[in-house]
């Protein structure tokens, strides 16, 4: 098992969670997570956020009633 990168690009994040990339942009705009860092114009979160876009991504999708496998 491969340790986690310590930073996660929005592609990254989609990846990991297994949700289209529009739906991790979503959240992390509605919810105002703001990158740690920035490289160019790519956004790089920590693995700390993750669970925070996570559970952003899921209050959305329960404010939706939208259930698709978050």
């Amino acid at each position: 098992m491969e340790p986690d990168p310590p930073l996660l690009t929005v592609g990254a994040i989609a990846r990991r969670t297994g949700q289209p990339l529009h739906r991790v942009r979503y959240a992390i705009d509605a919810y105002r997570i703001e990158p740690v860092q920035r490289a160019g114009i790519l956004r790089l979160f920590s693995s700390d956020d993750l669970a925070r876009i996570q559970s952003a991504m899921k209050r959305i999708a329960d404010r939706r009633g939208d259930h698709h496998e978050l």
